[in-house]
């Protein structure tokens, strides 16, 4: 099973839906897809984060490089993997391998 049938597998389970309070809507689900398929896409190009990981500090300069990819492609008119909604996708599958390496036991179960 692959990482994004796991995931999807994962999130529509009740006990999940539970926790959330309600049914995962399909747009949120699909959106969580798409950080997926670009982690995958950024560990075939760069390696996997067990085997290149980062520190707090160097995931939010990668962060803030993909960030500015996105502006620029804002200015720009991006298109394809440059369009701004690309960008702002590898953003979200950056902070999400982030979360992956160093775990979310800090902010589980916080109210928002």
């Amino acid at each position: 099973m692959g990482l994004r049938s796991s995931i999807g597998h994962i999130l529509r389970h009740r006990a999940v839906q539970e926790l959330v309070g309600s049914k995962v809507e399909a747009d949120q689900l699909a959106a969580v897809e798409l950080f997926i398929v670009e982690r995958e896409f950024q560990d075939r190009k760069h390696g996997s984060i067990r085997l290149t990981p980062h520190t707090i500090g160097e995931w939010i300069l990668i962060m803030e490089s993909e960030l500015a990819e996105a502006k620029v492609a804002l200015i720009k008119g991006g298109k394809g993997r440059d369009s701004v909604l690309s960008e702002i996708v590898q953003v979200g599958a950056v902070a999400l391998a982030c979360i992956e390496q160093h775990g979310n036991g800090e902010i589980k179960g916080r109210a928002i």
